[in-house]
């Protein structure tokens, strides 16, 4: 008999993608908070008595969270908006299904962003709203249940229909040049390697308290190019330019490593070049 997989945010950019492949490792049970799914009502994930009333209905083996806010600009203005839906939603999930595994989907931005290769033992240090409710949805999951919680921080996940990616094909797709910055890194995270580490964390025996699922490091105007090359654009139309001053949540380098990845999971990131040369195929099938 398979795993009871409870997939949150089923409706989201990442539960979306992950419904269809984690279906290949058990019954997976979607919710999402504004619509229902596979016979499931809608559930919102911070109203405790909702919660516990899902708990109620299902009896999950392992619970992946991917339901959540990542709107930086929201979460500054109103932080109380990150609280409830990164760390309420899990404080909730895992007093109403104790002992259950819970793998948690977290970010880059844990991190401050100022040198970037960061190992899972790096000090956190967020600079922005956002980044502290994903660091206090952690802290809540390895204190409550240090057996059972595992933070999975991903980069930038990309996929064809990741925002940077539509706004490159639009873009340069119309003939015009992007600005990019050359001196802003980070790892983005191809979606199928996400896929790939979430199936083998669900099949581990025993799993990490923090683990990197990321890409090799990048230049965000290396990326460009390469998306430009990949999908037979101009390279003359993404310009390299510089951070400056300002309210932009980009950050000299938000790089993370995966050793821990690739020894406790036979992770392996698929390099840029490749995973775009993927995307581009897909669109001319």
């Amino acid at each position: 008999m398979g795993d009871v997989i409870l997939l949150t945010g089923a409706d989201g950019y990442v539960g979306s993608r992950l419904a269809g492949p984690l279906a290949t490792r058990g019954q997976v049970v979607a919710v999402s908070r504004r619509v229902a799914t596979g016979g499931v009502p809608p559930c919102d994930l911070a109203d405790a008595p909702a919660v516990a009333a899902l708990a109620e209905r299902i009896a999950p083996t392992v619970i992946v969270h991917a339901a959540g806010t990542k709107d930086i600009k929201a979460c500054e203005q109103h932080p109380p908006i990150g609280f409830d839906a990164n760390v309420r939603t899990t404080l909730n999930l895992l007093d109403a299904f104790p002992g259950v595994p819970l793998l948690y989907i977290s970010t880059d931005y844990v991190f401050a962003g100022d040198r970037g290769r960061y190992t899972e033992d790096d000090s956190v240090a967020p600079r922005t709203a956002y980044g502290r409710t994903k660091v206090c949805a952690e802290q809540v999951g390895l204190l409550r249940a240090p057996d059972e919680f595992c933070a999975v921080r991903v980069s930038a996940l990309y996929d064809g229909d990741a925002t940077f990616l539509r706004f490159l094909r639009e873009t340069l797709g119309a003939g015009r040049s992007v600005d990019c910055y050359e001196d802003a890194f980070y790892s983005p995270t191809f979606l199928p390697d996400l896929v790939t580490a979430i199936q083998r964390l669900i099949d581990a025996e025993t799993r990490p308290g923090v683990v990197h699922v990321a890409g090799p490091r990048v230049s965000r105007y290396a990326f460009a190019c390469a998306y430009a090359e990949a999908f037979g654009h101009a390279s003359r139309q993404v310009v390299p330019s510089r951070l400056g001053p300002g309210p932009l949540p980009l950050f000299p380098d938000l790089s993370l490593e995966t050793g821990r990845a690739r020894s406790a999971l036979g992770y392996k990131p698929t390099p840029h070049d490749e995973a775009l040369d993927v995307l581009a195929e897909r669109r001319t099938v």
